[in-house]
Formats: C-alpha cells, sequence, structure tokens
C-alpha cells in the first residue's frame, strides 16, 4: 500500500477540490470546450513548419480563433474567426482575412477587412480533441500542440478526492510511466489494487485500458477498467476518470467515479521520462 501516512489535507484544500470535481462532472456530459493554445491537424505535424489554429477563450463561451497557414504562391498568410460554442462543443463563424494593418517597424494604421474566405466549423469532442472544417477541405482532426513532456507530470504519488453516484471517498493513487506503458495503484480502502496497461496520450491528457486486480484477493482475479481523461497540471493537480470497460457488466464498480487531487511526492527518476521537474518537488 502507498505510505503517504504523513501528508494531511486541510478542509480548505477538500472544499476546492471538491468543487473543481463538481464542475468536471456536471461540464463533462454537455459541454468540451476548447483548451486555448495552439492547435495543429494531426495528419500534418511532423515537426516541421506547417499550419494550425490558435484558440483562446478567456472562461467563457467566446472564442476568437486564428487560422495561419499559406497560399498558393507559398506565402504565409493569417485569418481570423470570432463567435459563440454552442452547446459547448461546436463553433461555427466566418474565417475573415485583413489587409493593411501595421508592418514591423513601420507607423500604425489600422486594418481593414479583405475578404471573407468561408466559414470555419470546429467540433469538439473534449476540450484536447476536435475536428475542423476549412474552406474548401473535408474535416479533419486536430488536437492542441504538446512542447513540454507533460508526461513526466503522471510520476508522483497523489492524495485524491474519488466522485461516484453512491459516494465520495479521500484515497491514494500512484501512477508510474516508462515510455508508452504504465501502472496505476490505488489505496482504496483496505484494498490496494494496481492496473498496468499501455498509455496513449491524447491533447494535454492520457488514456488507457489497463488490466489488474485488487488485494486481499477478490473472486475474480484479472480484470480491466478504463482510465481515461488523466492529466496533471503545472501545479500538480490531477484528474482522471475511472470505469468499467464493459458498463453491461461492472466489475468492483468501487474503483469507478471522477478523481481530483494533487501530487504529493515525485517518484525516483529512474528514466527519461521523468527527467524534468516534478510540481511537487
Amino acid at each position: 500500500m502507498i505510505n503517504v501516512s504523513n501528508e494531511d489535507l486541510s478542509m480548505r484544500t477538500l472544499q476546492v477540490w471538491t468543487f473543481s470535481a463538481l464542475l468536471l462532472a456536471s461540464s463533462a456530459s454537455f459541454a468540451a470546450l476548447p483548451q486555448p493554445g495552439m492547435w495543429g491537424i494531426d495528419s500534418e505535424i511532423n515537426g516541421k513548419p506547417g499550419r494550425g489554429i490558435q484558440i483562446d477563450r478567456q472562461g467563457g463561451n467566446t472564442v476568437l480563433a486564428t487560422y495561419y497557414g499559406y497560399r498558393d504562391d507559398g506565402t504565409s498568410t493569417f485569418f481570423q474567426a470570432v463567435g459563440e460554442m454552442e452547446e459547448g462543443k461546436r463553433f461555427v463563424a466566418d474565417l475573415v482575412e485583413y489587409k493593411n494593418g501595421t508592418a514591423l517597424g513601420k507607423n500604425v494604421r489600422s486594418g481593414e477587412v479583405l475578404r471573407v474566405v468561408g466559414q470555419v466549423v470546429m467540433q469538439f469532442d473534449t476540450p484536447s480533441t476536435g475536428s475542423i472544417l476549412l474552406p474548401g477541405e473535408t474535416a479533419k482532426n486536430f488536437s492542441p500542440l504538446v512542447y513540454e513532456n507533460i508526461q513526466a507530470r503522471l510520476n508522483n504519488d497523489f492524495k485524491v478526492m474519488k466522485f461516484s453516484d453512491s459516494n465520495q471517498s479521500i484515497n491514494n493513487v500512484r501512477i508510474e510511466t516508462d515510455s508508452k506503458d504504465v501502472k496505476f495503484t490505488i489505496a482504496l480502502g483496505s484494498y490496494t489494487c494496481k492496473f498496468y496497461g499501455n498509455l496513449t496520450q491524447n491533447g494535454l491528457s492520457f488514456e488507457s485500458v489497463a488490466n489488474g486486480t485488487c488485494s486481499p484477493s477478490s473472486s475474480i482475479s484479472t480484470y480491466s477498467k478504463k482510465f481515461e481523461k488523466i492529466s496533471v497540471d503545472e501545479n500538480g493537480m490531477i484528474s482522471m476518470s475511472v470505469s468499467d470497460v464493459d458498463p453491461a457488466n461492472p466489475i468492483n464498480a468501487a474503483l469507478n467515479g471522477l478523481y481530483v487531487g494533487k501530487c504529493i511526492k515525485p517518484l525516483e527518476r529512474l528514466n527519461d521520462v521523468t527527467a524534468i521537474a516534478s510540481p511537487c518537488d
């Protein structure tokens, strides 16, 4: 079992985590508001100069999207679109090109609309995945560009609150990753559960279908769980959901729910995955 007996949670921290988790749980079923930042078209990301979309959203439904790309002659250009999210998942707006704005080192002058090149349609499945339909093209999957080794943030011990339809509880969670593999250790009351699986990055979050069991041993030796929307921010705050692979046949449902918490201790840095500083340091 994970040894975190020296770690304590203040009531204020618990209240913050509770509030955050309830917000996540209440919005997950009907909204997928996009993460602000620079997004790239998945099939075109190759480490070389290309095109992309900068999405700016300041906490509400209004989105400012800036497309940067190229003309037929190879020169670069940008278009912008502004509008409201529809039902928290869909964005449709005119894509506008401008001209006559301020040049580098020159006198300030206001730009003006050159033309509307067509509509852009962005559909979001999660805050970090979706598709984009640009004028004259077919819809393509896109996601936030990742500049850091955010997988390194996962390698920690965490104190979490687990929220489910039936209960809420405080648990200890350890995540260990190595390249594309992951191990989850969850201390749940008198039980310790360990799951092993492949780790898949999905924009700024991760997911896994992992196999494992709990001890003291249960009647079922090994079973699978889905670990989804696993993310740890720069402050060490974690959120993830755990569910059954087959919802019609739940196994050890006590593990299922939304986990929200904070890292309490970084793991040993044994490989290059954990080579950067941990937010728990």
